[in-house]
């Protein structure tokens, strides 16, 4: 798969299933895949109790705030939503990593799943028993819109098929879902649809996805945007600091304390001060010399020889 950026923290999954490993996105897509399977046996028990309707939730039911994109029913649409969320969510979910993919997920769900609350998206169940219409909005579709608003945001630059920007695309298909929107008349999901849009936009400033600042940035809690592995790696460094602090009878280095010269060691040893003989010792040495030039080192006596090996001794200065 053709990844935009290099991995920070890879797709390491929650668990593994055989040989491939379960992250937030793969786990998401294949629940929506099960349910359309649930759906096509069973829709009114595996499809009406988990979609988005504003007059169940008000009673009571609240987990549909977070089953609504995962209640799909069998359609082309719908699994090629499937497959783009598994591309785009494992690109974002491996620069992000699992734990704010999951807390990423949850605000794209929860959030426009309170605006359709409040404005009332779905239809009485007992109306849409007697019409045999669904009673609620479901669809991992949206989903995948919120998805593909990230990616946009993350890499403006982004290019498809025909080297058509990526957001001139995305602008085009949700455009026309908002004209389709409003040919029906339906306000509540005109909102609700709006909304989906608008919170992937300020998730993906708050969890720093985008470089987009004209976006105001929603303050949310360290533990949903920061770095999971932040309390890790400061209990790491300060393990290596602990284990390279000097002990208590050892002083610390200064980098910037005043250092002694070094003692400066010669090339080569300094030349000794010339040694001079005495006139008198010179002109003996010379006829020593003279001596040994004529009949050899054998020709002095043991006297000569010792007073030979005295002038040359003082001659070196020894």
């Amino acid at each position: 798969m053709f990844r935009f950026s290099p991995q920070r923290y890879g797709n390491d999954g929650w668990f593994r299933v055989g040989s491939v490993d379960v992250t937030t996105t793969t786990f998401i897509v294949g629940v929506a895949a099960i349910s359309i399977v649930l759906t096509t046996i069973n829709e009114r028990a595996f499809y009406w109790p988990f979609s988005l309707n504003g007059y169940e939730v008000r009673s009571g039911e609240l987990w549909r705030l977070v089953t609504w994109p995962v209640a799909n029913g069998p359609s082309i649409w719908t699994v090629l939503s499937g497959f783009i969320l598994f591309m785009v969510g494992n690109e974002t979910e491996a620069a992000i990593g699992r734990k704010r993919m999951a807390w990423l997920f949850a605000i794209l769900a929860v959030v426009p799943g309170l605006v359709g609350t409040i404005y009332a998206v779905g239809s009485p169940t007992a109306v849409a028993d007697i019409l045999n219409v669904q009673s609620g909005l479901s669809g991992i579709q949206y989903l995948t819109t919120s998805m593909l608003i990230v990616l946009v945001l993350r890499y403006p630059q982004a290019r498809t098929f025909f080297n058509i920007p990526l957001w001139v695309l995305l602008a085009v298909f949700e455009a026309i879902t908002a004209l389709d929107i409003i040919r029906m008349r339906n306000w509540p999901l005109l909102v609700f649809f709006l909304s989906t849009l608008a919170v992937a936009a300020l998730a993906a400033r708050a969890f720093d996805l985008t470089g987009f600042h004209q976006i105001p940035k929603v303050p949310l809690p360290q533990v949903i945007t920061g770095d999971p592995y932040q309390k890790a790696n400061r209990a790491r460094e300060k393990a290596r600091r602990k284990e390279h602090k000097p002990s208590s009878g050892h002083k610390p280095h200064n980098p910037f304390a005043r250092k002694e010269p070094a003692d400066v060691i010669p090339l080569r040893p300094e030349p000794r001060p010339e040694a001079r003989l005495s006139r008198e010792a010179q002109a003996e040495m010379d006829r020593l010399l003279d001596k040994i030039s004529d009949g050899g080192i054998d020709s002095l006596t043991a006297g000569e020889r010792a007073q030979l090996d005295a002038l040359s001794r003082q001659l070196r200065g020894e």
